[in-house]
């Protein structure tokens, strides 16, 4: 681990670390598919920490859920900030919704796929171009 590294890792809470570690794990390979310890490998943190922050694996996936809506509440928020016709507004979540389906990572609604495991499911298809 690089200074840098180790300087940032200090400066984040076990809490920060633990949630950015759930959102990257449990959105790419699915809830059920990821265990507690490559969550606390992942964050860098000691597995009293994450029984510390969270009482089980099931409130650290309630905080992910929660931490998942706020970032999508932030961005669709953002979207419509500029506009005043409700019709703009309404296209605005649409094209910002047709921006984040054309990321790479893009894993579908963080909601749904935490009530099945992903491992073997073939991964939907993309959506189509507008």
């Amino acid at each position: 681990m690089s200074a840098a590294t180790a300087q940032h890792e200090h400066r984040t809470s076990a809490r920060e670390r633990l949630l950015a570690a759930a959102n990257e794990l449990f959105y790419a390979e699915g809830v059920q598919t990821v265990g507690i310890d490559r969550i606390i490998e992942r964050a860098g943190v000691a597995k009293g920490s994450l029984y510390n922050v969270f009482r089980s694996k099931e409130e650290l996936v309630a905080a992910y859920l929660a931490s998942r809506h706020d970032g999508t509440t932030r961005r669709l928020t953002n979207a419509i900030e500029g506009f005043d016709d409700p019709r703009r507004k309404i296209l605005a979540v649409f094209d910002a919704q047709a921006q984040l389906f054309k990321e790479p990572d893009f894993n579908g609604c963080a909601f749904i796929a935490g009530r099945r495991p992903r491992s073997g499911q073939p991964r939907p298809p993309a959506p189509a171009s507008v």
